[in-house]
């Protein structure tokens, strides 16, 4: 399941709370698994007789980022003039000018993330999982 790391009332029990940090991993390649992931610290305070509970999340940074797009050939602007649906060569263009976009909006944030000389280590550890769905 995907990450919803800030706790949530649960509707069928009152005064508890419900926080899914879900894999450290993408375990299986949809959307859910594309948000970032997170661990969190959970701090309980029962000096006051009642419990009260305050959780910060912590980004994993180690993570292998995911990103899940979906394209339908009929609505994309980019198409008209340039491509044509109907030709299976402008189509596989359209979709690896799709992706390489892609790739190089990961590797800008990972320069804002990591500065501008990241190590081959880092490199390697945040090459991007991409999955496009094409109807």
């Amino acid at each position: 399941h995907e990450c919803k790391i800030t706790p949530e009332e649960s509707t069928e029990r009152p005064f508890t709370y419900i926080s899914q940090p879900g894999s450290s991993v993408a375990t299986s390649l949809t959307p859910g698994e594309a948000v970032p992931k997170n661990i969190a610290i959970i701090d309980i305070d029962c000096s006051n007789g009642k419990p009260r509970h305050r959780l910060t999340p912590v980004g994993l940074e180690t993570v292998r980022p995911f990103y899940y797009e979906t394209v339908d050939l009929k609505k994309q602007e980019m198409l008209e003039g340039k491509y044509k649906t109907d030709c299976e060569d402008d189509v596989k263009q359209f979709l690896l000018n799709f992706v390489l976009n892609m790739v190089e909006e990961h590797a800008k944030k990972m320069k804002e993330r990591y500065g501008a000389d990241l190590s081959e280590e880092q490199e390697k550890r945040t090459r991007p999982l991409i999955r496009v769905k094409v109807e």
